[in-house]
């Protein structure tokens, strides 16, 4: 739908977080129905841009304010330092939105005494994209700002497993070795040889690139420009 109605020129061509918050009251019924063995896999556009709903999920009243991560009237697609500052804390409160219906979502699911024999797996497929640069790299132009690379290709992982106590792990992982870890031993091994090195993937290169993931913690500028 994107590519048919952007010569159209409309606000919104595509599936969004609006549709997504029908999407979780229906997904609850289904879970809240669900019989041992069932597998359920959700692909929620949250916390996606454009970002339509406030930290308590009410409505922003002006959808002129919804903003998207990137803009036809941004040069190449881009964001500047401006842009960025802008986007990033509506972004953040979408995060807040989100994290206050998986909850809703989750306290039900406790209320029928089915939520402790679940296995759950929230993930995002990446960052907030929110980005100076596109997550891509063209023969060596237009390199990526250590921001660009968190933003573009970090995600949280996060499983509730019937059992375990709640802890944080806070190294740096690739998706890949983590889930075939989590899916063959039930279990994140330590260390890191496990995982083969902390890499991502930049495309438009002739074959597919490894690079280190930035050590990004709270000691990255989110707004840098080089």
């Amino acid at each position: 739908l994107s590519s048919i109605l952007s010569p159209l020129h409309l606000l919104e061509g595509r599936v969004s977080p609006v549709t997504s918050m029908a999407l979780l009251n229906r997904l609850e019924t289904d879970l809240n129905q669900a019989r041992p063995g069932m597998m359920f896999l959700v692909h929620l556009m949250l916390p996606h841009s454009p970002y339509a709903f406030e930290p308590d999920c009410k409505f922003r009243e002006d959808p002129e304010q919804w903003l998207f991560a990137s803009n036809r009237n941004l040069k190449k697609k881009n964001n500047t330092p401006a842009s960025r500052a802008e986007r990033y804390p509506l972004y953040l409160e979408q995060i807040e939105c989100t994290n206050l219906k998986l909850n809703e979502l989750f306290g039900s699911l406790q209320a029928t005494g089915k939520f402790n024999n679940m296995i759950i797996l929230v993930h995002g497929d990446h960052g907030s994209r929110i980005i100076l640069g596109k997550p891509t790299l063209k023969s060596g132009k237009n390199p990526l700002t250590q921001s660009d690379v968190v933003d573009g290709f970090s995600t949280l992982f996060a499983v509730k497993w019937p059992g375990r106590p709640a802890e944080y792990d806070r190294r740096i992982l690739p998706i890949g070795p983590l889930f075939a870890a989590l899916m063959t031993t039930g279990e994140v091994p330590p260390g890191l040889d496990w995982t083969g090195g902390q890499f991502f993937f930049l495309k438009g290169l002739p074959k597919m690139q490894k690079r280190a993931m930035p050590d990004f913690g709270r000691t990255l500028n989110p707004y840098e420009s080089d």
